[in-house]
C-alpha cells in the first residue's frame, strides 16, 4: 500500500515498483483487511511551522486539569437521555472510553482560557488551542505507556515513543500517530522526565484506506484460521465469500469454561495459582495478556511467588528474543508470559525429555510445601514399578488420611484422578514427552475486544492434532466488561452473592461477554465503514489525479491534455468576465484582451471580438491561442533526450554460455537504443557474465519536441503541488465536519459536497496556473533534462514511514532496475547484478565549473545551487518569465 502511494510521488516511471495489480493473496487476511483497516495508510511530511512549544504547554495544562468523576459523568449522561443538559459540577473534562474521545466542560474551557491567559480561544489567532488541548487530554487519559506505546530506543538509536500494535503486540518502528497526537504523547513523556526529542507535527502527503487499496486488485483472496466471525464484513466491503475448510487432523484441545471473579486482584491471584499447578505437573504454559503493562505486572507477581528466572516474558520490549523464547515455549514446565505476538505464524513445538528430567522437575515443584517426587528416587527400574512407587507417594500427598487408608493399592490411581479433578489439579503422568502429559496449556488473562483474537490465542495450542487445553480468567473490572457490558450485569452478579475470591461460572456472564464482544465488533465495523465512506470521496479524486499524473509521467497525450486545459481556462474566463451578458459588453472585452495578453502572451483587439456571442468568442480566442501555441512549438524545435529503458532477461538467456550471452546483450542494447549492432561494445568479462553481471538499464537517446518537455515539466509540477495542498484542505475539512450535525445536517453528505467543491476549485486553479506558465517558461537545462524536483520531500517522508519501505528498496543497489524487470525473471533479479549504466558521453558539470547558462558564476552558485550531494533528479527547475 505504501509502495502504491510512493509510486505516485515518483518523478521517473522507471523508479515505480507497482506497475500492475492483478491478483492479491493475503496471508492472515483478517488481520490485514479487518484489524488494520481501522487505520488508513498515510505518508506524512513536515509542514512549514514549528509548534512544539504549544504541545509542551498543552501537556502541562492537561496535567493541571481534573477529570470529571465517573459518578458525576453517569449522572450527566442519565439526565441527557431524559432531555436535560447540565454541565458537570466537578472536574474539567469528560472521557468517553468507548468512543475514544475527551471533551471539555464549560468550566474546563474557562479554566483553560484562564491558564493560558486568553480571553477566547475559539476566535482569532488562538483557534488552534482546542486542537492542542484535545490531543494533550487524549494523550493523558486514552494513550497509556506500555499499553498503546513504549518509550524505547528506535532504529536510529535514540529514545523515542514507539507505537505498539494492539493486535500483534509488536513495536511498529517508524509509525507515528497523525494530526499531532504523537507530538502530544511525546510532550507528556518529556514532562515526565524522559529524554526524548519531539519531532515536528506532520502533514499528510498521500493516504489511502486498506479497503480501497485492495479493491485496486482485479482479484483478491486470502486465508486465515479465524475469519468466520467476520464473514459479513468480508462480504459487504470486499465482496468475498468465506469458506470453512476442515482441519488437517482432528482437534484434541480442551477449551475449559471461563472463570469470572469480582475484582481484578482476585483474578490475577487465581491465574498465578493456575500457572503454578500446570507448571508443577510438567506441562508448558503460555499466558496471553492484552498489553505490555499487564505482562510485566504478571511477571512481577510470579517473581514474588519464587519463580524468578523460571519463566520468559515476550512482549514488544523483548521482541528481539522472540524466536528463542517461542522455540522453548513448548518444553517441559516452560512458562511464557506474552502479549498477542507470541508464536504468530509458527507452531510451538512440544518438547521431549527423559524420565530422569521429569523426576528432577517434580522434585523442584511443591504441593503444600512437599516435593512432587521423593528426594531419593531411582529411575533405573521397570516402568510399572516406577508408576506404583509414584502413585503411592502421591496418594499420601494428595488424598485425605481416611481416604488413603481405605483405598487399596490397585485403586490409588483412580482415587488420585478423582481428587485432582475435585481440586482442579492437572493429572501427574509418567511420560517422556509434553504430548503425553497433555500438551500446551493456554491461559488468557482477559477477553479481547474481538472474538477472533481470543480464538487465535487458543489456537496456539492443539495444533496439527496435538493435545492441549485453554482457559480464560476474567473479572468484572476488565476493560471489556467495564466499557461495553451493561451496568446491570455487573450489579446483578455482585448482588447475587458473588463472594470474594470465589470464581463464578455462569451462563448469564458467558452470554454477556459474548454480547459485549459482538457489540465491540459491531462498533469497530461501524468505524471501518465510516472510514471507508469518508475515503470514498477521496478515492474517486485520488484515482482521477493519479491516472492523470501517470499519463503525464509516461509522456502520454501531453499536447492533447494541455490544449484541453487551455480551452477550459478560456471558457471559464469568458464566463466570469461576461457576467451573464451575451454578447459581452465592451468592458468585459477589454478585460479579456488584457487577460489573454497576461496569460497567453497573445495580442487580441477589440475590433475582432466586438459583437461575437460567447460561444463564437470562445472559439475565436481558442483559435488564436492554439495558432500561437503551434508557432512557439515550431520555433522551439526538437531536443535529444536520454530515456531509461529496462533490459529484461529470460531464464533461457541467463543460462547461455558467456560468448553467446555477450551477443545476446549486444542485441538487446541495439533494440533498446536504436544504434547499429556493430557500434556496440559490451565491456563485461566472461567471468562476470558467468556470475550474472549483466546491464539492467540503458539510457536510450530519442528526439522529443521541446514543447513536450515544457508541458510535462509544468503539468507534473502543478499536479503535485496542487494535490498536496488539496490533501491538507481535506484534512482540515474532515476535522470539523462533525459539527454540521448540530445544524441537523448529515456530516457525510456535507463532506462529499464540500470535498467535491474543493476538488473542483483545485482543478481549476491547477489548469489556470499551468496554462499561464506554459507560454512563459523558457527551455532551460532543467526543463530539457527534466530535472524536476519532487514537491513531496520524499527523503523526509521515508524517515517518517521508515517501516513501510518498498520490498525492492534494499535490492536497488544490487539488482538494479525496477520491480517490473525483476518480476519478468524467475530468478527475481537475484542473479542479475547491475554494472555501470550506459550513459551520454558528455562530461558531467562539476560544482566549481562555469555555469553553462552563461551567467559567469560557478555552477554550484547558480543553476547547481542546492549542494553537491543532491542528484540531478532532485534539482528544482527554474521558471523564467518573459516573452
Amino acid at each position: 500500500g505504501f509502495d502504491y502511494l510512493r509510486d505516485n510521488m515518483k518523478m521517473d516511471p522507471e523508479k515505480q515498483v507497482q506497475k500492475v495489480r492483478s491478483y492479491a493473496i493475503v496471508d492472515e487476511v483478517d488481520s490485514i483487511l479487518i484489524d488494520e483497516a481501522r487505520t488508513p495508510l498515510i505518508i506524512s511530511g513536515s509542514p512549514d511551522s514549528e509548534v512544539n512549544e504549544k504541545y509542551l504547554l498543552a501537556a502541562k495544562l492537561a496535567a493541571h486539569l481534573q477529570r470529571v468523576p465517573q459518578e458525576e459523568q453517569d449522572r450527566i449522561e442519565n439526565l441527557r437521555l431524559q432531555g436535560e443538559f447540565h454541565d458537570p459540577e466537578h472536574g474539567h473534562y469528560i472521557v468517553d472510553e468507548k468512543d475514544h474521545t475527551v471533551s471539555l466542560s464549560q468550566k474546563g474551557i474557562k479554566e483553560c482560557e484562564r491558564y493560558l491567559g486568553i480571553e477566547n480561544f475559539y476566535a482569532g489567532a488562538h483557534m488552534d488551542w482546542p486542537h492542542f488541548i484535545d490531543n494533550a487530554l487524549k494523550a493523558k487519559e486514552l494513550y497509556k505507556r506500555d499499553t498503546q506505546y513504549v518509550v524505547d530506543r528506535g532504529r536510529e538509536g535514540r529514545l523515542e515513543v514507539i507505537i505498539v500494535d494492539e493486535f500483534t503486540g509488536r513495536k511498529m518502528y517508524g509509525r507515528r500517530w497523525s494530526d499531532g497526537l504523537h507530538q502530544a504523547v511525546e510532550a507528556k513523556e518529556i514532562l515526565a522526565g524522559e529524554k526524548i526529542v519531539m519531532e515536528a507535527e506532520t502533514q499528510t502527503l498521500a493516504t489511502i484506506t486498506i479497503q480501497n487499496f485492495f479493491k485496486l486488485y482485479k482479484k483478491l483472496a486470502g486465508m486465515t484460521g479465524t475469519a468466520l466471525t467476520e464473514a459479513r464484513e468480508f462480504g459487504r466491503i470486499y465482496k468475498l465469500d468465506v469458506v470453512s475448510l476442515p482441519t488437517n487432523r482432528p482437534l484434541r484441545r480442551i477449551n475449559y469454561p471461563d472463570v469470572i471473579f469480582g475484582t481484578e486482584k482476585e483474578k490475577w491471584d487465581a491465574l498465578c495459582e493456575e500457572i503454578e499447578r500446570f507448571h508443577a505437573c510438567g506441562r508448558p504454559v503460555l499466558v496471553g495478556t492484552t498489553s505490555v503493562e499487564k505482562s510485566e505486572r504478571l511477571a512481577g507477581m510470579l517473581e514474588r511467588r519464587g519463580y524468578k528466572g523460571r519463566f520468559e516474558v515476550l512482549n514488544a520490549k523483548h521482541h528481539e528474543r522472540e524466536a528463542f523464547i517461542v522455540a522453548g515455549a513448548g518444553q517441559l514446565g516452560a512458562i511464557t508470559v506474552a502479549t498477542n505476538m507470541a508464536g504468530r505464524g509458527t507452531d510451538i513445538v512440544l518438547g521431549r525429555f527423559t524420565l530422569a528430567q521429569l523426576i528432577e522437575h517434580w522434585q523442584r515443584c511443591r504441593y503444600e510445601g512437599e516435593p512432587l517426587a521423593p528426594e531419593r528416587f531411582d529411575v533405573n527400574r521397570p516402568r510399572a514399578e516406577l508408576q506404583a512407587h509414584l502413585d503411592g507417594y502421591w496418594a499420601k500427598l494428595f488424598l485425605k488420611d481416611e481416604v488413603y487408608r481405605k483405598t487399596p493399592v490397585e485403586g490409588r490411581r483412580a482415587a488420585l484422578e478423582k481428587r485432582w479433578a475435585e481440586i482442579g489439579y492437572p493429572p501427574l503422568i509418567l511420560a517422556e514427552s509434553v504430548r503425553e502429559l497433555g500438551g500446551l496449556h493456554i491461559v488468557g488473562s482477559e477477553r479481547h475486544e474481538a472474538r477472533r483474537i481470543d480464538n487465535q490465542l487458543r489456537g496456539r495450542s492443539g495444533r496439527q492434532g496435538d493435545p492441549g487445553s485453554s482457559r480464560f480468567f476474567l473479572s468484572l473490572d476488565d476493560d471489556l466488561m467495564r466499557i461495553f457490558a451493561k451496568d446491570w450485569v455487573r450489579n446483578f452478579l455482585r448482588s447475587s452473592g458473588m463472594k470474594d475470591g470465589i470464581p463464578l461460572e455462569s451462563k448469564i456472564v458467558s452470554r454477556s461477554i459474548e454480547k459485549a464482544q459482538r457489540r465491540v465488533e459491531e462498533h469497530h465495523f461501524g468505524v471501518r465503514r465510516r472510514l471507508l465512506e469518508y475515503d470514498e470521496v477521496m478515492n474517486s479524486q485520488r484515482k482521477l489525479i493519479y491516472n492523470l499524473r501517470q499519463a503525464v509521467l509516461e509522456w502520454r497525450d501531453l499536447r492533447a491534455t494541455m490544449q484541453e486545459w487551455m480551452e477550459d481556462v478560456i471558457a471559464l474566463a469568458i464566463e466570469e468576465e461576461a457576467r451573464g451578458e451575451d454578447p459581452p459588453a465592451a468592458d468585459a472585452l477589454r478585460r479579456l484582451v488584457l487577460w489573454a495578453r497576461q496569460t497567453f502572451l497573445v495580442e487580441l483587439t477589440l475590433s475582432e471580438m466586438e459583437g461575437l456571442p460567447c460561444s463564437d468568442l470562445e472559439n475565436h480566442i481558442i483559435q488564436r491561442v492554439v495558432a500561437f501555441y503551434d508557432e512557439r512549438e515550431k520555433e522551439l524545435g526538437e531536443q535529444t533526450i536520454l530515456q531509461p529503458r529496462l533490459l529484461n532477461y529470460t531464464p533461457e538467456e541467463l543460462a547461455l554460455p558467456p560468448e553467446a550471452k555477450i551477443e545476446m546483450v549486444r542485441r538487446k542494447l541495439a533494440e533498446a537504443t536504436g544504434m547499429p549492432l556493430e557500434q556496440l561494445v559490451v565491456n563485461v568479462s566472461p567471468e562476470a557474465m558467468r556470475q550474472g553481471q549483466l546491464p539492467s538499464m540503458v539510457e536510450a537517446p530519442r528526439k522529443e519536441k521541446r514543447m513536450r518537455l515544457i508541458e510535462r515539466f509544468v503539468m507534473l509540477d502543478m499536479i503535485d503541488s496542487k494535490w498536496k495542498d488539496h490533501l491538507h484542505n481535506m484534512d482540515v475539512l474532515r476535522e470539523g465536519i462533525y459539527l454540521r450535525s448540530y445544524a441537523q445536517k448529515d456530516p457525510k453528505i456535507e463532506y462529499k459536497r464540500e470535498g467535491f467543491d474543493l476538488f473542483q476549485d483545485m482543478f481549476v486553479s491547477m489548469k489556470r496556473q499551468a496554462a499561464s506558465m506554459l507560454f512563459k517558461l523558457r527551455p532551460t537545462e532543467e526543463v530539457e533534462q527534466q530535472k524536476l524536483e519532487s514537491v513531496w520531500n520524499e527523503e523526509q517522508a521515508n524517515l517518517i514511514k521508515e517501516d513501510a519501505k518498498s520490498a525492492f528498496d534494499g535490492q536497488a543497489a544490487d539488482g538494479g532496475g525496477s520491480a517490473e524487470m525483476r518480476s519478468h525473471s524467475e530468478h527475481g533479479g537475484e542473479q542479475i547484478k547491475a554494472v555501470a549504466t550506459i550513459r551520454r558521453t558528455e562530461r558531467k558539470i562539476g560544482p566549481n565549473d562555469p555555469c553553462p547558462c552563461g551567467s559567469g558564476r560557478k555552477y554550484k552558485k547558480c543553476c547547481g545551487r542546492g549542494g553537491a550531494s543532491r542528484g540531478p533528479a532532485d534539482h528544482k527547475g527554474r521558471v523564467e518569465l518573459g516573452g
